[in-house]
């Protein structure tokens, strides 16, 4: 716990400054910490860096007005979808990461036939987030498509893209055949098979792909509606470009009807152990005292290369004063180490700030004793005239030399030289209050 008290001493606008480089989820299990990091978490600071840069142009293409009174209130309103673009999209973002989801509506979309009053009808229902639906009355040529700029996703992220759907009683046709799906991005194209009904009885009397294995069955969704995966892409820098997404089935020959299609999601991929991660981070933070959790993060003698680099790049990106706080509570010894450690580190570890703090806390009264002016950038000793008492009780006459002139090694203006005794006892005292507190000394 002794890590978790000295981060709670750091100001709370720093501790917000720290949070905002970590995740939603980190920030979530931070605020039970204490009543301070509680304050921090929910900061605008951290949320306004959770939320995507474009959140306000997002914001104003709203269909409906999104009312908020805090950024962190904004971030949870915007993990239930918000329709935009005239209601032909919908904008949301995923709860443990913060990154951009996006459904095209059935409008949004190229479907064959599609303006055909005796093939497709559309139509509003409530379950649907969107203003109306496209129902499939009766067509023999499924052909579905796609297409989102990739620039407005999330870089460095992992998609997955979905058809979502739904099927009327007395649809036919539609599990009958496989549909083939692809997904393509510059060079990346992914292609899988998919039904849209799970039909078993159906498919062991027609032929199954070659790849069977790489074919995908509809799964539900929490909101009633039914989905499934037309394949993946990873969208690197956010790059200029158009991910074209397709769903057909035109291959079987067979009349279909029944199905009610809402739309294309595009969502990220999240990692199955990002909680397990998240979890044992924080374990180690309660565990830790400061410095080692400082330079675990910094990357300094660490046995975890990934929190080494992890750490690294968060603190890298702090506010110089921000990290020259989180220094000032650690050591001497660790401030020279940290600055060993990037070119802004070195800069934050010479701060006043840092050394503010290791200097004793009566230092001004210390050098105002000072024999001599102590220049701050030389590091020439300190030599104060402490007043001792010297008690030579000798059983025989003995002679002692008198004060004299030393080498400057020593540090004073003058020592006492015992010549000849037979005994000596020296007794000393000295305030104990000047000393620096919870230390053992010799």
């Amino acid at each position: 716990m002794k890590g978790q008290d000295l981060l709670s001493n750091l100001p709370e606008g720093c501790i917000s400054n720290i949070l905002s480089f970590t995740s939603p989820q980190d920030a979530c299990i931070f605020s039970t910490l204490s009543s301070i990091f509680q304050s921090a978490s929910e900061s605008d600071i951290v949320w306004e860096r959770f939320l995507p840069p474009d959140y306000p142009d997002i914001l104003a293409g709203a269909v409906s007005p999104v009312d908020f009174s805090s950024k962190k209130e904004l971030y949870f309103r915007l993990c239930d979808p918000i329709v935009i673009d005239e209601g032909k999209m919908s904008f949301s973002i995923d709860k443990m990461s913060g990154r951009k989801c996006y459904m095209l509506s059935a409008r949004k979309l190229e479907i064959a036939w599609g303006d055909e009053a005796k093939y497709w009808h559309w139509a509003k229902i409530p379950e649907s987030r969107f203003p109306e639906v496209a129902e499939l009355l009766n067509v023999c040529w499924l052909e579905i498509r796609g297409k989102i700029d990739a620039h407005i996703l999330s870089p460095k992220t992992s998609y997955k893209v979905y058809l979502v759907f739904k099927c009327v009683e007395d649809s036919y046709g539609l599990g009958h055949h496989f549909a083939e799906t692809s997904v393509e991005l510059g060079g990346q194209v992914s292609n899988n098979y998919a039904y849209l009904r799970d039909d078993p009885f159906n498919r062991f009397r027609k032929r199954v792909p070659v790849n069977w294995n790489d074919h995908q069955d509809p799964q539900p969704e929490d909101d009633g509606w039914m989905e499934v995966e037309m394949g993946d892409f990873f969208n690197d820098e956010g790059q200029e470009g158009e991910v074209e997404m397709s769903f057909l089935e035109i291959k079987g020959g067979r009349w279909k009807r029944g199905l009610i299609l809402e739309g294309i999601e595009i969502r990220p991929e999240v990692s199955c152990d990002f909680d397990h991660k998240a979890a044992a981070h924080m374990e180690r933070l309660k565990k830790m005292d400061l410095g080692r959790f400082f330079f675990c993060l910094v990357g300094v003698k660490s046995r975890d290369r990934e929190l080494e680099m992890e750490g690294l790049d968060l603190f890298s990106n702090l506010p110089e004063g921000c990290i020259s706080h989180i220094i000032s509570f650690t050591s001497p010894r660790d401030a020279c180490r940290s600055s060993a450690v990037c070119s802004i580190f070195r800069s934050a570890s010479e701060s006043d700030m840092v050394w503010e703090r290791f200097l004793p806390s009566g230092y001004p009264d210390i050098l105002a004793g000072s024999a001599s002016p102590v220049q701050f950038s030389v590091g020439s000793p300190i030599s104060l005239k402490q007043r001792n008492t010297i008690s030579t009780y000798p059983r025989e006459p003995c002679q002692m030399t008198n004060s004299y002139n030393v080498h400057p090694i020593y540090g004073f203006q003058e020592v006492t030289e015992f010549v000849q005794l037979l005994s000596i006892e020296i007794i000393a005292w000295i305030d104990a209050h000047i000393f620096s507190p919870k230390t053992t000394y010799n």
